[in-house]
């Protein structure tokens, strides 16, 4: 019998679903991967808020991009109009890297912000090709977005994945 080759992203993405499940979050995957976002994140709708006594507290959204590798190298490279698109949203958003080894269990999941660094890094990388006239094509030019010590979650990742999101409520 002849198998197709795995896929290594919709693994990624199927993973990262079942992370946010265990831990009560919602992940709305995208149908059509154009946006530069995957999964919208959200926590529990006001049902569980008013239960929790906490009915002014807006729920927590966000936008993920989910990248997937069997690649041990703490970086990715996405296409710069997808950054762009998560950098200049207004909801929080974070590029979640799950790496495999070339296994169908995770041996490492890291996750980092878009924050003012990465934000500042995107558009400054705009602005270059602006100056070079080559702003037209966003979507075929790339940046590396890098995953430090501090980016890595432990097991259990669902538990780890919401505290993670969590710190970054507006």
């Amino acid at each position: 019998m002849v198998l197709m080759a795995r896929d290594v992203g919709r693994m990624g993405q199927h993973h990262f679903a079942g992370w946010c499940s265990s831990s009560g979050l919602s992940a709305n995957q995208s149908t059509e991967d154009m946006t530069g976002w995957d999964v919208v994140v959200e926590t529990p709708g006001v049902e569980e808020v008013v239960k929790d006594g906490e009915i002014d507290e807006p729920s927590f959204t966000c936008k993920v991009q989910v990248k997937a590798s069997d690649q041990d190298r703490l970086y990715v490279d996405i296409i710069l109009d997808k950054l762009w698109r998560l950098a200049t949203d207004p909801y929080p958003s974070f590029v979640v890297l799950i790496q495999y080894s070339r296994d169908v269990y995770s041996s490492k999941v890291l996750i980092r912000h878009v924050d003012k660094e990465l934000i500042r890094k995107v558009l400054k990388r705009i602005y270059e090709l602006e100056q070079e006239n080559k702003s037209s094509d966003l979507n075929r030019r790339t940046l590396r977005v890098h995953f430090g010590v501090q980016h890595p979650l432990a097991q259990p990742y669902g538990e780890t994945l919401a505290h993670a999101l969590n710190q970054h409520v507006p």
